[in-house]
């Protein structure tokens, strides 16, 4: 009796174990609160507070420990693991839009529909054969778009000229890039060395003499500032970049003094994640400039300043340019540089399907959303230091993803429940992609909608629902229709969980797009952590059961929506805004952090919504101007493009961030905007950043 008991006990107490780690995991003491800060922390190294379980404790307890705990955690927690475990593969390569890794996830996706007897939610159109377009309805679940251009190096070379001491070919990626900020073409001249080309009234640093000319000259320029001995700003008190470490800048500054090729280095001795790598073209992308500029390593670049007449160092240079502005020709020194840029469409798609409804209800829709792309290797979204690095994104927005797909299955086997002659809705199920770059699929399927928009009854969203910690979730929307917290409140009281709500919709994902059209939304939520954004977002760090529960609760809620009689009315509420000393979720900050010129994110909030962070033309569109902000009072509409700033071309979102760091509350600053085709000056009157903004 002794032993059976023994037996019997022993996957219990496996499970008993594996959770009782979970739950010390993700309790409040191991998961610290949600900041930029956290967010932006690896995450690789163990919770704190976590209880392991040894591979010898597990062996002990059954010949398969693991299986027994899925045995015992039931049918739905199980099929969660196996499709978050699945979309966080690394074979799915983060899931960044225009990848082969993104394209099998929608392909999964797809899968997943059709095993659940939805029905293509989008038309195909082919051409007859007399050359007419025929539109074939519901005969594909895919809806391609073009997500955003993407910046490809055709032809990047770099040779250095050590004059009597041979000739030096760097090798391409490894020792040489080509930056985004470059033209293309071919050059060859002597190389100037000029510091850290900036030109900063306010800290009497001049690097630019009155009349410079550096035409047939190839400028060699150190990144970042002025620094210490520690290799921090010498210019800032905490000792992060200022303002003046922009790329943009001193670029723009160096290519005024018509050189002919541009060669960065990282300077040695530099306290940055950045001067260990070469920079991407893609992490730098800019626009405005005809010449080559390429970025050397730190050692490739000291070997050519050692070979120059009278044999510095490049360490003797940047000490230098750290006490002065400084432009010195490398005598007996040269280069010839190559670089041929294209800027190329990323294509991706919109998975949906439709849940067909029953009865008098069934022209119109609930809608059930979620993204399904992550950040891939970055840039976009991906902090400096973890730029090249795979980021599987299970929690954001793997979590949601599987959200909608188990919705969908437990869907469709209650509408096969339901009585004869029972009225339902359809139910619209939509996978997005691009929501990284700026919501980009799901703003692209409300102005290409498969069905007509005024027949959505309500839209849920799911975006990162995998992290629930002490029961607790975000429900945002519950006042975005007329009485949609009283019809939703039993099935909240009874989800046992812990619902947090508000009058405030926040405006960073893909319910966002539908609120806009003035259609009621909800938004599912468990919160930030620190694995947010980093590759430390793995399948093993979503909390399975809880992220169950959320679906659970969001599928009801949609069911309940599905077979309501009454008409649910918009009604407005003010965007998201962050109570004092909290941080709000805001994954698409900044566009290009590599380009960024530190952490800082300046003083000031301008007020709108980029519509793509990426594209090809020149400015910013204006995709949304948020309540009460700068561009609000100012008058700036959606539609709008962003072209000049202060007299200064903007070339795109990061380079105009910049713009905006080195502005403070109360300035007033002449922005051009491109308004029907015609250019609008206007002033705007800076507002103070409240933390939390974008």
């Amino acid at each position: 009796m002794a032993s059976s008991r023994t037996w019997l006990s022993r996957p219990a107490l496996a499970v008993a174990m594996v959770f009782a780690a979970v739950a010390v995991a993700q309790s409040p003491v191991a998961a610290p609160p949600a900041s930029r800060a956290t967010a932006g922390s690896s995450g690789a190294s163990p919770t704190p507070g976590a209880t392991a379980i040894s591979a010898e404790t597990l062996a002990a307890l059954g010949e398969s420990p693991i299986a027994s705990v899925l045995s015992a955690v039931g049918p739905d927690v199980r099929e969660y693991h196996l499709h978050i475990t699945t979309l966080a593969n690394p074979f799915f390569e983060g899931r960044v839009p225009g990848s082969r890794g993104n394209r099998y996830a929608a392909d999964y996706i797809e899968m997943n529909f059709r095993a659940a007897g939805l029905v293509p939610a989008f038309g195909a159109t082919e051409k007859a054969a007399d050359g007419t377009e025929v539109i074939t309805l519901n005969s594909s679940y895919r809806q391609a778009f073009q997500a955003y251009t993407e910046l490809n190096v055709v032809e990047q070379s770099l040779r250095f000229d050590l004059g009597g001491k041979g000739e030096m070919a760097l090798a391409p990626e490894r020792d040489a890039v080509a930056l985004g900020f470059s033209g293309s073409g071919r050059v060859s001249g002597p190389v100037v060395f000029v510091g850290y080309g900036i030109d900063d009234a306010e800290q009497k640093y001049t690097t630019f003499a009155e009349g410079t000319d550096l035409s047939e000259k190839i400028a060699l320029v150190l990144r970042f500032e002025p620094m210490n001995a520690d290799g921090k700003s010498l210019w800032t008190k905490d000792g992060t970049w200022s303002p003046a470490a922009s790329l943009d800048g001193k670029l723009q500054e160096i290519a005024a003094r018509r050189a002919a090729g541009i060669i960065l280095v990282n300077p040695p001795g530099a306290a940055d994640p950045r001067a260990k790598r070469l920079s991407t073209a893609r992490e730098t992308r800019g626009s405005g400039r005809t010449i080559p500029i390429m970025m050397a390593t730190t050692e490739a670049v000291d070997r050519l300043v050692r070979a120059s007449e009278g044999g510095p160092t490049l360490r003797d240079l940047r000490e230098r340019a750290d006490r002065e502005g400084v432009v010195v020709d490398l005598a007996g020194v040269s280069a010839t540089m190559s670089t041929k840029l294209s800027i190329d469409p990323v294509m991706t798609d919109n998975v949906g399907g439709v849940l067909r409804g029953k009865g008098a209800l069934a022209d119109e829709y609930v809608v059930m959303g979620a993204h399904y792309d992550h950040v891939g290797m970055g840039p976009i979204g991906a902090s400096p230091e973890n730029i090249g690095k795979l980021h599987p994104g299970a929690d954001d927005n793997g979590s949601g993803t599987v959200g909608i797909l188990m919705s969908a299955a437990r869907l469709a086997r209650a509408y096969a429940d339901l009585p004869e002659g029972a009225s339902a809705r359809s139910v619209l199920f939509l996978a997005f992609s691009a929501e990284e770059a700026g919501l980009i699929g799901s703003d692209y399927f409300v102005k290409h909608p498969s069905i007509p928009l005024e027949r959505v009854y309500a839209m849920l969203n799911m975006d990162m629902i995998g992290r629930l910690r002490n029961g607790e979730v975000d429900v945002e929307g519950t006042e975005s229709g007329e009485g949609f917290y009283d019809l939703i409140k039993p099935l909240l009281d009874s989800s046992g969980l812990s619902i947090k709500h508000g009058s405030t919709i926040s405006n960073n994902s893909d319910h966002a797009s539908f609120y806009r059209k003035k259609l009621p939304v909800l938004f599912f939520f468990t919160g930030l952590h620190r694995e947010y954004h980093t590759p430390a977002d793995q399948a093993h760090t979503v909390n399975h059961v809880g992220a169950v529960k959320v679906l659970t609760l969001a599928s009801d809620i949609a069911l309940a929506l599905a077979q309501r009689p009454e008409p649910l009315k918009f009604t407005p509420r003010r965007p998201a805004q962050p109570k004092a000393g909290e941080q709000a979720p805001d994954p698409h900050a900044a566009a290009d952090p590599a380009a960024n010129p530190g952490p800082t994110r300046g003083r000031v909030r301008f007020g709108i919504a980029p519509g793509n962070y990426s594209d090809d033309k020149p400015g910013i569109e204006v995709a949304d101007v948020y309540e009460g902000t700068s561009a609000d009072d100012a008058g700036i509409k959606v539609g709008d493009r962003l072209i000049r700033w202060q007299g200064k071309e903007i070339t795109g979102v990061a380079p105009w961030m910049e713009m905006m760091a080195a502005c403070k509350p109360g300035d007033v600053v002449e922005v051009v905007v491109l308004r029907d085709g015609k250019e609008l000056p206007i002033q705007v009157t800076l507002k103070a950043r409240t933390q939390g903004d974008r």
